[in-house]
């Protein structure tokens, strides 16, 4: 409407963050996977993805444990990454006690730039 300021919301992750992609993974749970659902800044191959919940990768490690994680540096880090270098920061998405997916947000320059009330 005219005349409204927006309400809250996700922000630009490029610009708040410093971020080069974002991703939202959406759990598949007839196959324990994370699909891509929207991306910004990743090649078509990105949309065919699908990561295994679980250790193997950043994305899958947040989906189970449903805890944030924030890596610095990528390169020092065994979990296979959305960032080729840089940092990288993956968020759950809960709805109650339910794991949806995982917003994902890497930058190819460490570190990214946020504050804890930023992620409140």
């Amino acid at each position: 409407l005219a005349g409204e300021q927006p309400g809250p919301g996700i922000g630009d992750p490029f610009g708040d963050f410093g971020a080069s992609r974002c991703a939202v993974y959406l759990k598949d749970p007839s196959s324990n996977e994370l699909y891509c659902r929207a991306q910004n800044g990743f090649d078509e191959a990105m949309q065919q993805a699908r990561l295994p919940i679980g250790a193997e990768s950043i994305a899958g490690a947040v989906a189970l444990t449903r805890s944030p994680l924030y890596v610095p540096d990528v390169t020092k880090e065994s979990r296979r990454s959305s960032a080729r270098s840089g940092s990288e920061l993956a968020l759950p998405l809960l709805v109650r006690e339910r794991t949806l997916g995982v917003l994902d947000i890497s930058s190819d320059k460490a570190p990214l730039r946020f504050r804890i009330r930023t992620l409140l």
